[in-house]
This record gives structure tokens, C-alpha cells and sequence, in this order.
């Protein structure tokens, strides 16, 4: 004679799922000045503001805000201009940024182009700021000023 026996044991586990790698999808604005805001996108930052460390040059950044995708943070005011590559650590997980520029001024920043698609011959609005307010000074920022078919209003 064979007895079987059937238990049913029913119980919940919440398991979080585990982050995967860190991945850096840009950062913006192109360059900073110290003391300036800078949003780095991504994946798998995590949402907790305690699980992710961001390093420049040796500073740890202050967070601002923080979701899987977006990071804000702020550019120490005390550290020098140059090209320096920013780190982001999340458990045993580190990713390390192209080499991002700190600059002692606010360099012109291009935020759109229109038409965009342009053709040769078309008039081109650029938007931005920090655009200099002497048109000589153009030819360090946009090249080719100064030809005949390149015309700053």
C-alpha cells in the first residue's frame, strides 16, 4: 500500500530585481563652469539617493536628483578648469565618463539649429547662449566666419 501525501505551502517572496551595469548616454551641458548644474542620462543609476556615488577629479558631486536614467549634479566650485573624466560607483559597479571639459567661462552653448537639414545658400537661425557680443569674436566659435557665403546678422 502506498500513501502519497500532498503539501501545498504557499508563501511570497519580494525580490527586487538586481541592477544591471551602468551606462552613460550623455551628459549636458557639453562643457561646465564650477558651481553649474549637470545632468548625466543613462541607465541603471537606481533610484536610491545612497546606493550611487559620482566622482570628478577626485570630488565626490552632491546629488540632486536621482531616477534609473537621470542624474543631477553640481560642479564643486573650487576645482580648476581642464578635461576630466567623471566616475559614477553603485554597488561593485563602476563607469567612468568621456573626458568632460570644466571651464573658467561661460563658452557659447548651441541649443538648435533651424531649418534643420539645411541646404547651401539657405539662412540658418542658430539658438543658444552665451554667444559673444562682438561679432570678430565669432571667428574662435563657429568655423569658416569671415567667407563670403558665411553671414552673421
Amino acid at each position: 500500500m502506498v500513501f502519497l501525501y500532498l503539501i501545498s505551502i504557499s508563501c511570497t517572496i519580494k525580490e527586487e530585481p538586481p541592477l544591471g551595469l551602468i551606462v552613460f548616454s550623455g551628459i549636458e551641458p557639453i562643457h561646465a563652469v564650477p558651481g553649474e548644474k549637470v545632468q548625466i542620462y543613462g541607465e541603471g543609476f537606481s533610484t536610491d539617493i545612497n546606493d550611487l556615488d559620482v566622482n570628478l577629479y577626485g570630488y565626490k558631486l552632491r546629488i540632486e536628483n536621482l531616477t534609473d536614467t537621470l542624474v543631477s549634479v553640481f560642479i564643486p566650485e573650487d576645482i580648476g578648469h581642464g578635461n576630466f573624466r567623471m566616475s559614477l560607483f553603485r554597488q561593485n559597479y563602476k563607469m567612468s565618463s568621456r573626458e568632460y571639459e570644466i571651464k573658467d567661462y561661460n563658452a557659447p552653448r548651441i541649443f538648435g539649429v533651424e531649418p534643420f537639414g539645411a541646404s547651401p545658400g539657405d539662412t540658418l537661425t542658430v539658438f543658444g547662449e552665451y554667444f559673444p557680443s562682438d561679432p570678430d569674436e565669432f571667428k574662435h566659435f563657429f568655423p569658416g566666419y569671415g567667407r563670403s557665403d558665411y553671414y552673421i546678422p
